[in-house]
């Protein structure tokens, strides 16, 4: 199924700049895409859209799908909610919510399921790769619970990576993933092109040696 967001939002057709940021490939994933230097020149402060869907052969048809992405006054994606109409006037939200460091890098990105909230927690290196990714559940967990105030002793750790990289040379980096045991078990080559954009990832599964580009 090929996913389409219709977004509802009148622009200038002279408005400078470009509204979404694929330099990491992330277009309508759950990552933050939006080119926030956009959304704050153009003093956004939401996008409602409608979602429709695609199958092979078919054409587009719409859904009873809907979605939210709001933004703080620095144009960065803070909260993504998605609802789907059920009978009877009733209503499923899927809520992604973004906190951000003082560098302007996600170190949280908080979701929720039918059992509440989770969050993946990250960490970075200097030239802003994650070199940490923890998987976490807090049954005290809301949407609004701010960074660092997470209840002790209620949040546990189900899943943790973490990465080392190397430089190859200016468009090309090695990324070796850790499991929770510290035992490496993937190692990916990233590649980007003159312009900074990434183009190319390919992966490599060391137990089984399966290969998987993504371009």
């Amino acid at each position: 199924v090929i996913r389409t967001i219709v977004i509802l939002l009148l622009l200038s057709c002279a408005a400078q700049g470009q509204i979404l940021d694929n330099s990491e490939c992330s277009v309508f994933s759950d990552d933050p895409f939006f080119n926030s230097r956009f959304i704050d020149n153009n003093r956004i402060c939401m996008i409602h859209g409608e979602i429709s869907d695609k199958r092979l052969k078919d054409i587009i048809r719409e859904t009873e799908k809907e979605i939210n992405y709001s933004f703080d006054p620095q144009g960065r994606l803070v909260k993504k909610e998605e609802y789907l109409k059920l009978p009877g006037d009733m209503m499923d939200t899927a809520i992604v919510v973004y906190l951000y460091d003082d560098q302007d890098r996600l170190v949280c990105m908080r979701k929720n399921d039918g059992y509440g909230f989770f969050s993946y927690y990250y960490e970075y290196n200097e030239e802003g790769f994650i070199t940490s990714e923890k998987y976490c559940r807090n049954p005290e967990m809301t949407a609004e619970t701010p960074l660092g105030t997470e209840v002790p002793g209620k949040e546990f750790v189900i899943a943790s990576e973490t990465y080392q990289y190397e430089r190859i040379n200016d468009t090309l980096v090695k990324r070796k993933t850790f499991n929770n045991y510290g035992k490496q078990y993937q190692e990916t080559f990233m590649y980007w092109n003159n312009l900074g954009y990434k183009v190319k990832e390919e992966t490599r599964l060391l137990i089984t040696n399966k290969r998987i580009t993504v371009e």
